[in-house]
């Protein structure tokens, strides 16, 4: 099995694109357009970036018409979601948001027993008892107004994300060989949802006109690299590492992108002692949180092998 083989190149793959996800916020600081339009522009050039891709590999279109509408659905939820995180960043500042963004995988562990009709764990309870506390730090110690609006707007994005991640776990278990058209309808679907929600909005037209240069840049990257790059990349990850390695890594994402940000916004992004130490301890409780339960899925694992064994 491949997953058995040398995992150093895998590995390194992985955290090249875990720096290229924290990157992603950096961007949402440097691009000055406003976020409902930068949020069209990139899932328009991803979807656009993946159809060229599925039509270059002969990858299938075909979803069928009921699966099309619940993607197009799902794409607006991924659509929100990254309105809503660029918005936070240009709110506060970057190592806020990515902070409140990592509560997303709390948020997903309380809201899958009812999607998948389990039961609630004491652990996720407690451990989201304790990243609350981590919210109230960071928000209490926070000095501008604007800093407070960017946590509440952040942990709405985070939120979303930890819907869309429940959503795509169904697609996978749906359409397991259809991970890349799943993505490409997704990106018309954010497209489309985040137009209409946001049409009547006032300034939504002129906030097409304000791409520069330098801005379109940066959306070009945003889309390519960042977006359409990364999902085909970490699907085919997917064959060489597991699902736990890749999820548990992942969480370092808000961890590189404030050491990013600190470094090439040192005078916006260098925070206060308060604010790590809350940091912090989000970052912990959704560290722990994932070994628990990878724990947890083992020892269940080893105890119906040896009932299997014994019948």
């Amino acid at each position: 099995m491949q997953r058995n083989n040398n995992k150093v190149r895998p590995y390194l793959s992985l955290h090249f694109l875990i720096l290229i996800f924290g990157f992603t916020g950096i961007l949402g600081k440097y691009i000055d357009t406003p976020s409902t339009a930068l949020v069209i522009y990139r899932t328009g050039l991803t979807f656009i970036a993946l159809g060229i891709y599925m039509r270059y590999k002969g990858v299938s279109f075909s979803v069928g018409r009921k699966n099309l509408v619940l993607l197009l659905l799902s794409g607006g939820v991924i659509g929100l979601h990254w309105v809503l995180f660029f918005a936070a960043i240009k709110t506060s500042n970057v190592s806020v948001t990515m902070a409140m963004l990592a509560t997303g995988a709390l948020f997903a562990s309380l809201l899958e027993p009812i999607f998948y009709h389990r039961r609630l764990r004491l652990h996720e309870v407690l451990l989201g008892l304790v990243a609350v506390g981590g919210i109230y730090v960071i928000y209490s110690g926070a000095e501008h107004a604007d800093f407070k609006s960017g946590i509440i707007i952040a942990l709405c994005a985070s939120f979303l994300s930890a819907c869309y991640s429940i959503i795509n776990s169904k697609w996978s278990e749906k359409l397991p060989d259809g991970a890349v058209s799943v993505a490409f309808y997704e990106m018309i679907g954010s497209v489309v949802v985040v137009a209409v929600l946001f049409a009547p909005s006032e300034g939504f037209l002129q906030g097409f006109a304000y791409v520069d240069f330098k801005d379109a840049l940066g959306i070009l990257f945003l889309a390519v690299v960042c977006t359409a790059y990364t999902s085909v990349r970490m699907i085919q990850l997917f064959k060489y590492l597991s699902p736990f390695t890749m999820m548990l890594n992942i969480n370092l994402e808000p961890v590189y992108s404030m050491i990013m940000a600190v470094l090439i916004f040192p005078d916006t992004e260098r925070m206060s002692g308060r604010f790590y130490i809350g940091a912090a301890v989000i970052l912990s409780t959704v560290v722990l949180n994932a070994l628990l339960n990878n724990y947890r899925d083992r020892r269940r694992a080893k105890r119906l092998a040896s009932t299997a064994v014994e019948a």
